[in-house]
């Protein structure tokens, strides 16, 4: 909830009017950073960590897609109304969220009371769009929503934004026109050049999410990276007997699901190489406009990601780290970094 406390002093007042800063928020879909997906985002460590600073005692609520995203959009906790799983009934973009929590609870409806453009592109909730109304959540300026969850071809997208039509684009398989991760950056980058000062812009990738597919020129750059082999990957039984029962449950891995395991982690990091390239074309924008010591950026992900810990397969985790990380219990990060100096 820290990236909500930040939410909270930007928008409501805390600062002056002409103190305003930009804010742009940066998220990724089931990245780890334990496990390693960091250490091969250069231009992340150079623009973003090095030059900013991490909150190392971040947590995730609840590890799962709906209820962490929604959790991020409002600062409240599953038990407070907003998403309980990824099903419409567990209120994933389900009524009761439409009608109760988003007209009036999310950060996009506090920035704009405080002054701020909103637009946001990317991943919003597991379940948004579905139905056959595509509507815009309230709050945003500009809108370019995924329907559905996260996917790199293949896919609809809803645009429109306050006081403009809603259009419906469905985007094939062709990786020039239709790579998400490069449709939402380009987008992204479109509104960097209009929106009136100060503005809030997110964009939401869907990488590292399954099914891990990287644009054509990251294909098998990481190939022989495997899942670190942790003190608990593929954990014994004597390790295994100290766990919840639920836990205790789990076989141990085969060779083959150890070897698909390592395809997942390797296709996972060559996702991210988009992710990575982009963060750096975006800095560039903000330096262009020289906007860059008036902006806020945070980089987060909704949750972690788990490869054969405790011998759990393709798992979100909770935990944003700080310190020496406990293999059992995280594998996710959160930067918050600013570039001005105060």
């Amino acid at each position: 909830m820290l990236v909500l406390s930040l939410w909270l002093f930007l928008l409501c007042g805390i600062v002056a009017a002409d103190d305003r800063r930009n804010i742009l928020l940066l998220l990724t879909d089931d990245q780890d950073v334990v496990l390693g997906s960091f250490d091969h985002m250069p231009n992340v460590k150079k623009l973003l960590q090095e030059e900013g600073m991490t909150f190392e005692n971040a947590f995730v609520h609840t590890p799962i897609c709906c209820p962490s995203r929604s959790q991020i959009l409002t600062g409240r906790y599953s038990h407070h109304g907003v998403a309980r799983n990824n099903s419409l009934s567990g209120n994933c973009y389900g009524p009761d969220w439409i009608t109760s929590v988003e007209n009036d609870h999310t950060y996009a409806v506090h920035a704009k009371r405080a002054g701020y453009s909103t637009a946001y592109a990317g991943k919003y909730l597991n379940r948004y769009g579905e139905g056959t109304t595509k509507i815009v959540p309230n709050g945003w300026d500009r809108w370019l929503g995924l329907v559905g969850n996260s996917r790199y071809y293949n896919y609809d997208l809803v645009e429109g934004g306050a006081g403009r039509n809603t259009t419906v684009h469905h985007h094939a398989d062709r990786y020039a026109t239709d790579y998400l991760p490069d449709v939402l950056v380009n987008q992204t980058l479109a509104w960097l050049d209009e929106l009136r000062e100060p503005w809030l812009v997110a964009i939401s990738w869907p990488a590292p999410h399954g099914p891990f597919t990287p644009a054509p020129w990251a294909k098998d750059t990481m190939s022989g990276h495997k899942a670190p082999i942790t003190e608990n990957y593929n954990a014994s039984d004597q390790y295994q007997d100290q766990k919840h029962w639920l836990i205790r449950q789990l076989k141990p891995m085969s060779n083959e699901t150890a070897a698909e395991v390592d395809l997942y982690y390797q296709r996972r990091l060559e996702t991210l190489k988009s992710v990575d390239d982009h963060v750096a074309k975006l800095i560039s924008k903000l330096e262009q406009h020289q906007q860059l010591e008036d902006s806020f950026i945070l980089y987060t992900s909704d949750n972690g990601f788990q490869f054969g810990q405790v011998r759990i397969l393709k798992c979100r985790q909770n935990r944003l780290p700080g310190g020496a990380p406990s293999f059992s219990e995280s594998s996710l990060t959160f930067f918050g970094f600013d570039n001005f100096t105060a």
